[in-house]
């Protein structure tokens, strides 16, 4: 086509040309005009929304960005060092397991500030985080998470079985009734 072969003849044209074309707002790139369509949708939805976590079906202001983000992830090591760096100044998310698993630590982190403990009921939200189940599967994965992430996890008093860690508690919480009373009749 006639717009292809401009493309392709750009860097031979003559200069006169090539202004007439800019000038009425010619796109050179396909891909990069593409890419930057999605970048700014990108940013227009964070702006909005506060964070970069694109749900993979996401269509958004008439714009496939959830489709938009799978391919980035996809093509990351054959994006340009410039484009990555623009996602990565957003806070675009390249790992989506893993944000949702800091995300976790963190509100697990928020729980036991406010609670005191690890110990999280299985149905529990926390911060509008289904804090319960986060840490269910943290407790069923447990000989699977890399080491890194155990430490978190220990250093924060994660308490891998809940049911040994009341049962200890309870005894102990009996031994200090029975020091003070002298029996174990708990009325």
């Amino acid at each position: 086509s006639w717009v292809a072969r401009q493309r392709r003849s750009e860097n031979q044209m003559p200069s006169a040309q090539k202004q007439r074309l800019d000038d009425l707002g010619f796109i050179w790139d396909v891909r990069l005009a593409r890419w930057e369509e999605g970048f700014n949708a990108l940013k227009t939805y964070k702006r909005e929304h506060d964070h970069c976590r694109i749900p993979g079906d996401l269509k958004y202001n008439k714009f496939e960005l959830g489709a938009w983000v799978r391919v980035q992830r996809k093509r990351k090591d054959q994006l340009s060092h410039n484009l990555r760096e623009r996602l990565d100044n957003l806070g675009f998310i390249w790992d989506v397991a893993a944000a949702a698993w800091w995300e976790g630590l963190a509100v697990l982190k928020a729980y036991k500030n406010e609670y005191g403990h690890c110990r999280v009921p299985q149905k529990q939200k926390h911060n509008g985080f289904t804090l319960g189940t986060w840490v269910s599967s943290q407790r069923k994965k447990k000989d699977v998470l890399p080491h890194e992430q155990k430490i978190q996890l220990e250093d924060l008093g994660f308490v891998w079985d809940a049911n040994v860690d009341i049962w200890e508690e309870s005894f102990a919480a009996l031994e200090a009734y029975r020091k003070v009373h002298g029996h174990c009749r708990i009325p």
